[in-house]
């Protein structure tokens, strides 16, 4: 921010499972910290797979504290870059609060795990509004869903059971799947063996009518079921931008094949992920893809696509591409137009140039290389 003039002033923290710089207490200040400036830039918070800590990462029980409902990754191609797709302008939306990544999940027996998939209509409502919203507000024609309701119905013996709220779930070790439950009376739980069944009761709350549990075959075709009819519905309320619905693996191939023919997408948690990463993959890679994540009351600005960067630590290589244009979507954010656009374009111009490239765009320059040469791009262009 010194050497672009930007009138904006950090409070720095560092928080990493990988470093040991993680704690309950960096946790709260953190939060405390995001919550006073109400706007936040981050790197990618990595846990590894040996992490021994609790099923939810700090990374996610950060969106889960704050209600980031909303992650928004803008793939769009840049300009002097040659990839296999040219000129590309898409929108992924996730919902990033609930599905798989609820973190509840058990050994219910020796090397059987279960685990639960959550979606609330209050939720899908939620994202599919704001994804029709993002659409009308941008100015674009299209929203799709992207879903995996089409599961054809379970095998014999794995029938749907509904169950009153006065009645406990089935114990672990239960073939019948959890599929609806209401939520007049209190929830209870009959197994102890969940790591924190209390996650369940901001979910209660969310979605006034009951809860609806992912489990088993027929829980794709219910939960996404449930999904994609919350996306419909509001479909119906913006009768200028044009609704379509994929299922996620033929989304996968279209994207591949076909990817001209997306405008915006709105998919659920883990499907979002995967297509995150997927789109990045069209455009350059992880490290060129900024994304921004979104409540009532904070905004989030970080990479686009998740990827860790394990082994690039300390190596004086990665890609700081998808964080300064995350940066400069931040200035944007705070009405800084003309500091977003110098960053932006500074950025954007050392990549058509193409003398300055990292290894992961196939150069061989490292990330000092990359921000000096951003630096340089912005004094004569702005005279700054």
């Amino acid at each position: 921010p010194q050497v672009a003039g930007v009138p904006v002033q950090f409070d720095e923290h560092h928080l990493s499972e990988v470093q040991n710089m993680a704690s309950e207490e960096i946790l709260d200040r953190v939060l405390d910290s995001m919550r006073k400036s109400k706007v936040a830039l981050i790197g990618k918070i990595h846990t590894p797979m040996e992490y021994k800590g609790e099923l939810a990462s700090y990374d996610m029980r950060l969106r889960r504290k704050l209600d980031l409902f909303a992650n928004v990754v803008h793939v769009s191609s840049l300009p002097g870059y040659k990839t296999r797709h040219n000129n590309l302008d898409l929108v992924i939306i996730r919902e990033q609060t609930e599905g798989e990544y609820s973190s509840l999940e058990h050994e219910s027996a020796k090397g059987v795990i279960e685990c639960l998939k959550i979606v609330t209509r209050a939720k899908s409502q939620r994202i599919a509004k704001f994804a029709f919203d993002f659409a009308t507000k941008k100015r674009r024609s299209k929203v799709t869903a992207v879903h995996k309701a089409n599961i054809i119905a379970p095998v014999a013996g794995c029938r749907n059971k509904r169950i009153r709220a006065t009645q406990q779930l089935p114990g672990p070790v239960s073939s019948h799947p959890w599929t609806w439950l209401p939520a007049e009376k209190p929830l209870q739980l009959c197994t102890s063996s969940f790591p924190d069944p209390a996650h369940l009761a901001p979910l209660v709350q969310a979605e006034p009518s009951g809860l609806r549990l992912g489990h088993s075959l027929e829980s794709r075709k219910l939960g996404d079921g449930l999904f994609l009819r919350c996306c419909e519905e509001v479909a119906e309320l913006y009768p200028k931008i044009t609704f379509d619905t994929m299922i996620i693996d033929n989304c996968c191939m279209q994207l591949v094949q076909n990817p001209y023919q997306f405008d915006v997408l709105v998919m659920p948690n883990l499907y979002g992920n995967i297509i995150d990463n997927l789109a990045a993959g069209l455009v350059g890679g992880a490290g060129v893809v900024p994304g921004e994540s979104y409540s009532a009351d904070f905004a989030v600005f970080e990479m686009g696509a998740r990827h860790p960067f394990a082994q690039a630590v300390g190596r004086n290589i990665a890609n700081p591409t998808a964080m300064l244009l995350s940066s400069a979507n931040m200035l944007r954010h705070l009405n800084l137009e003309y500091h977003s656009a110098m960053i932006s374009d500074a950025v954007k111009k050392v990549i058509k140039v193409g003398k300055v490239r990292t290894r992961d765009m196939g150069g061989y320059s490292t990330t000092s290389d990359f921000i000096k040469s951003v630096i340089d791009h912005l004094h004569p262009h702005y005279g700054v």
